[in-house]
């Protein structure tokens, strides 16, 4: 049983657009960011588990500078229609 506090996290995005007209009603976009960022997220509570064969057994974790982290890359395709 392990219970996580989330919060607000902090980081920074980059990235780059373009925009392809095909007429002067109809566009076609693309744009790619990428995201580096993190959260607090303290970790506590009993972790169970074992192996094959063993025995199960039971320990406390506590974890309060434990942090989600938040990287990734987004692509995007679109359509513009003046």
């Amino acid at each position: 049983d392990l219970s996580i506090e989330n919060g607000l996290g902090i980081g920074w995005m980059a990235g780059v657009g373009f925009e392809f007209h095909v007429s002067q009603k109809f566009s076609l976009t693309t744009d790619i960011q990428y995201l580096s960022g993190g959260i607090n997220s303290p970790l506590e509570g009993t972790l169970t588990g074992g192996t094959e064969g063993g025995t199960i057994q039971s320990e406390l974790v506590n974890y309060p500078d434990a942090r989600t982290l938040l990287q990734g890359i987004e692509i995007s395709l679109g359509v513009n229609m003046n």
